[in-house]
């Protein structure tokens, strides 16, 4: 994006950051989960060694107020920290080392969510199938939006035949044998 373009700048050790690196910085931040926003603070804040809200709003082209929000967001989420310099708020970003372990919090956190979702889920099960047939219409998108579609219907269905009209072979091309198995 052209906000990470702008962040093409020396770092405190007089070390240019290049744009592969900060594409490959926003890639891995947004795939540990967050935001774009966030990615692009976060990118900002590797890029120094602390900086006041102000300086990562006016680097980041990010309005102050969302600045804010999104460097509390971060700090809750451990992956930012506030230091004190001369009596004004800094933020910095945790050691880079420190990442796996926000990674690791973040596994331990689904797996609770995934325990707490399949203890209720016969539940939820017995109550849509008390609930009556109803047709639905539902609609998916992408390749996870196709593999929901298989889970969902092979789920489902399993007093039931399904034909299929595609060829297998198509299901490997898009979603790669390890789906299939």
């Amino acid at each position: 994006s052209s906000i990470f373009a702008h962040l093409l700048t020396k770092n405190t050790n007089n070390v240019i950051i290049g744009l592969n690196m900060i594409d490959k910085l926003k890639t891995v931040l947004l795939s540990i989960g967050l935001n774009e926003k966030e990615a692009i603070v976060m990118s900002a804040l590797y890029n120094h060694q602390s900086l006041k809200a102000s300086e990562v709003a006016r680097e980041t082209h990010l309005n102050r107020s969302t600045t804010y929000a999104i460097l509390r967001s971060l700090v809750k989420k451990g992956l930012a920290a506030t230091i004190f310099k001369f009596g004004l708020t800094e933020f910095q970003a945790i050691a880079p080392g420190l990442l796996p372990t926000y990674v690791d919090r973040q596994k331990e956190k689904l797996a609770t969510s995934e325990k707490a979702l399949k203890k209720i889920l016969p539940e939820i099960e017995a109550r849509q199938e008390n609930s009556g047939v109803l047709p639905r219409v539902t609609f998916y998108e992408g390749d996870e939006g196709v593999k929901q579609a298989y889970e969902d219907t092979l789920h489902n269905n399993k007093n039931k035949i399904i034909y299929v009209f595609s060829g297998p072979d198509i299901i490997f091309k898009e979603l790669g044998a390890d789906y299939v198995e």
